[in-house]
């Protein structure tokens, strides 16, 4: 089937998580955009949060229709439909219809919804590194060879690893 013609523009992928309200995190995705934007040229990739920071995704649509775009296709990075993805993101896409009805959207699912978060996890076991406590409080991550994951009865949460 052919494509509608888009006039030459090239689609936008955008690249939708939760946010943050933590300055460190800033816009969290703008380094993965601009690593996207540079191994896949054919598309201009962004990002945009429904919630704690910007763009959200109304503004992030209103930058690129400005910019000539008319297909956008969103990629919400959420690993499971929780609230967000059941409520603020089929609200957040009703406004953007409502602010920019020249353009198109393509949600695309979930991550948990993929069969490549699969093989994203056994890639990622084999990184993993162990876990164990400093005496007096403190964290580290364990040598690459340790074999134990330090105290079972500790909050996960509370580790860290140091490379």
């Amino acid at each position: 089937m052919k494509r509608p013609d888009r006039g030459g523009a090239r689609p936008a992928v955008v690249l939708l998580g939760h946010g943050s309200r933590g300055t460190r995190q800033g816009r969290p995705f703008r380094p993965l955009c601009a690593w996207m934007n540079r191994l896949h040229p054919d598309a201009l990739w962004t990002d945009a949060y429904l919630s704690l920071c910007g763009p959200s995704l109304p503004e992030a649509a209103g930058t690129l229709a400005a910019a000539g775009v008319r297909e956008v296709r969103v990629l919400p990075l959420f690993l499971v439909e929780g609230r967000h993805v059941r409520v603020d993101l089929p609200a957040a896409l009703e406004e953007c219809l409502r602010r920019h009805p020249s353009l198109e959207f393509r949600l695309s699912p979930v991550l948990a919804k993929d069969p490549a978060v699969a093989g994203l996890l056994l890639l990622r076991l084999g990184q993993a590194r162990a876990w164990r406590l400093r005496k007096g409080g403190g964290r580290t991550a364990a040598p690459r060879r340790a074999k134990r994951l330090g105290d079972p009865g500790r909050d996960p949460s509370s580790f860290s690893i140091e490379n």
